[in-house]
């Protein structure tokens, strides 16, 4: 997408993040992540909340924790995002 004269909005981040969880291609998801972070999307909900689900499907629970543990205002999507990540790892207790 970077090549060509399409440039990616919020929704095609998400998505994009959303396959990375999945596939759990926690590279290419890292990178999407500094694309979210440059473009300034972490400020629409759904986007930090498909990082968080990101990370956690692959893994990285902590990274999802400490991307939480940065959004300033945290709504029903960050909240369940995290709880989901902690499912996919069973953290919980």
């Amino acid at each position: 997408m970077q090549l060509s004269k399409h440039r990616p909005d919020s929704v095609a981040m998400a998505r994009i993040l959303s396959v990375c969880g999945k596939l759990s291609v926690l590279k290419i998801g890292k990178e999407i992540h500094r694309q979210v972070i440059r473009k300034k999307f972490e400020a629409i909900p759904f986007v930090p909340a498909e990082v968080i689900k990101m990370y956690g499907n692959c893994g990285a629970i902590g990274v999802a924790k400490l991307v939480f543990d940065g959004i300033p205002i945290k709504g029903s999507m960050t909240r369940t995002a995290i709880l989901e990540a902690y499912g996919y790892k069973e953290c919980y207790q």
